[in-house]
């Protein structure tokens, strides 16, 4: 109620209270991502991947390919192959191409090390960086500095998260789907704090 108060009068408000990264839609996303590769790209988690992923400007055409896959049964190891449809096939290549890429890349790798490096560049080609600091300026126009700054962090948190997994996780070698899942633990026990202005 506070907040909402102040921010409609254009005055400051700053909270000391630690904010979950799960707080941000690009983090959710960023765990919707690395359950598409757990479940083997069943249509539900690819499906609640690109509706958190794609721009408003996508959405007509995300809708229309949720339909195709919906009533072609299309999921798991379908959305590999080629569509029948060629205006399905040029959407399924520009929402999935490097995912299905990646897949395959992250398939042959069993370190902790190299799953930080591939991850990392995987979402740097998915603009995440950029997506995030898009939607810390949306909060900066509305006056909302505090949710701003905590989307300032994310990327950095982010790196460090994998940074850490890296020193400290398992030794021994492992399947991506048992990293990401140490990868999710760590998104959902980690918190941001801001610094209130002086």
């Amino acid at each position: 109620v506070f907040r909402h108060i102040f921010t409609r009068f254009g005055l400051p408000l700053f909270s000391d209270r630690r904010r979950p990264l799960l707080e941000s839609p690009m983090i959710r996303t960023l765990l919707s991502l690395l359950k598409l590769y757990q479940k083997g790209f069943r249509r539900e988690e690819v499906l609640s991947f690109l509706k958190g992923y794609v721009t408003q400007q996508q959405w007509e055409d995300l809708d229309r390919f949720e339909n195709y896959c919906f009533t072609r049964g299309i999921g798991g190891k379908a959305f590999k192959s080629p569509f029948e449809d060629a205006e399905m096939e040029e959407l399924r290549q520009d929402f999935l191409g490097v995912l299905l890429e990646y897949e395959d890349i992250l398939k042959k790798k069993e370190e902790p090390t190299e799953f930080e490096r591939i991850l990392r560049e995987l979402l740097i080609q998915l603009d995440f960086p950029q997506r995030l600091e898009e939607e810390a300026k949306v909060y900066e126009e509305r006056g909302e500095e505090e949710e701003a700054q905590l989307l300032h962090q994310l990327w950095e948190a982010m790196v460090e998260l994998l940074t850490q997994l890296s020193k400290t996780g398992p030794k021994e070698k492992l399947s991506f789907a048992a990293y990401s899942k140490l990868l999710e633990t760590g998104l959902k026990r980690m918190s941001l704090g801001i610094i209130p202005p002086s």
